[in-house]
């Protein structure tokens, strides 16, 4: 409610004037991850988060939205990895501080998916009340 979805629409919409661009919220991408391996849905959500498989930009909505299992967080680990080594741009949002996200993620990938945002990107903290409480 704070507007960190608009600001990133915002740069998409102007990174789009250039360059092809993957916008994906994350909750849903999770949901998808927590299927079985012959899963359509988790095959899909494997997919769409291949870096090697695209040149697109990637924005990752709402990280932090629903409790990850680590079966579904795992890929996502790879993705975001994988997407800073090539490297190909990222933008992720999310209401949590790096250190709350590595409690988030928990022991097996929480420092290291902080770590990496934080040491490949700009970290920009938006401030406000929530307007949807207003």
């Amino acid at each position: 409610g704070r507007g960190k979805t608009v600001i990133a629409a915002a740069a998409a919409m102007e990174y789009l004037q250039r360059r092809r661009l993957r916008w994906l919220s994350v909750a849903k991408l999770l949901t998808d991850l927590r299927g079985g391996f012959d899963s359509p849905l988790y095959k899909a959500a494997l997919e769409q988060i291949d870096p090697a498989a695209t040149d697109h930009a990637l924005v990752l909505d709402d990280l932090d939205k629903i409790n990850p299992t680590a079966h579904s967080l795992q890929p996502l680990y790879v993705a975001i990895n994988g997407w800073l080594e090539r490297p190909l741009p990222l933008l992720v949002t999310m209401n949590r501080s790096p250190e709350e996200l590595a409690d988030w993620a928990g022991p097996d990938f929480g420092e290291a998916l902080a770590s990496r945002l934080v040491g490949y990107s700009t970290v920009v903290e938006v401030k406000g009340r929530d307007r949807r409480l207003d």
